[in-house]
């Protein structure tokens, strides 16, 4: 029976070192498949890092872009947070009770009235202009008491002459025609409105150049100029707002990108480290 048995034992033992082998070249292919390529995950931590320094390098350049924006209408946001006109009542009487300053911030929304119109000039369109477009043409003058220099859209009072002729005048303003600051058919009418009262350091420059041209014909100094914007009220400012709105919204949704771009990577060399600590001990037990 021995003699019976043993060819079949030794098939039996053949058969199942056949299948040993087998299931050991499928585990040897399957960890080979499983196993990254050399240098993937180094690769991978560099992509990673690429992606920290873009996103860091477009957050700095958005930032950049939003101050300068946010810095260009500082103005014109301020002036669009205005509330109610300050009110700086009529200023030919304020001269002549001997005020001689405006007591009153830069770039505010106020009213005025009694200022004298002199030294009228229309603010003519750039050669490059358009004459087709639909844009309003300014007329600017001087008021003298002040040194107001005053942009508006509207048609100016002409002189006023009584039926005799002859022109009335303010025996308080006549200084003023000695030292030749005005005409005396100037006194006779006079200019007020709502508007934006801005110091001549703070003017938009589309009015620099008229702003320059009254200091060299009355000989002043251009920062001792006042400007006055009728009708500009802080409601036709609100782009300022939405620019300072979305300058506010963008570097914060670039800085959340970048804030999870580096989570991203910290967090794959955690995953990195973990690996290594594993297959490490991993080695320490085989040995």
């Amino acid at each position: 029976m021995a003699e019976d048995e043993s060819p079949h034992s030794s098939s039996d033992d053949g058969r199942k070192a056949d299948l040993e082998a087998l299931f050991a070249a499928w585990d040897q292919r399957d960890g080979a498949a499983a196993a990254p390529e050399p240098g993937a995950r180094e690769a991978k931590l560099r992509l990673l890092s690429y992606g920290v320094q873009l996103r860091l390098v477009v957050s700095v350049v958005l930032i950049g872009i939003t101050a300068f924006f946010m810095y260009k209408t500082r103005d014109s946001f301020s002036y669009w947070l205005t509330g109610d006109p300050a009110e700086l009542g009529d200023l030919r009487e304020a001269w002549a009770t001997g005020t001689r300053q405006l007591d009153v911030p830069s770039n505010t929304y106020v009213h005025l009235d009694g200022l004298v119109i002199s030294r009228v000039y229309t603010q003519s369109r750039g050669p490059d202009a358009d004459p087709t477009a639909d844009e309003p043409v300014y007329k600017l003058f001087f008021d003298p008491m002040f040194n107001i220099v005053v942009r508006t859209t509207r048609d100016l009072p002409r002189p006023k002459w009584n039926h005799m002729g002859m022109m009335e005048i303010d025996d308080r303003f006549i200084d003023l025609i000695k030292q030749k600051r005005v005409f005396p058919s100037d006194l006779t009418v006079s200019f007020g409105g709502n508007g934006r009262l801005i110091q001549a350091s703070d003017v938009p420059e589309d009015m620099r150049r008229a702003m320059n041209t009254y200091a060299r014909d009355t000989k002043l100094e251009a920062d001792n100029l006042w400007v006055f914007l009728d009708d500009d009220t802080p409601s036709k400012h609100s782009l300022a707002g939405i620019v300072w709105g979305l300058a506010a919204i963008v570097p914060l949704v670039s800085l959340f990108f970048l804030l999870r771009a580096i989570r991203l990577r910290a967090r794959y060399r955690q995953q990195l480290g973990a690996g290594d600590t594993a297959s490490g001990d991993a080695q320490e037990t085989s040995s």
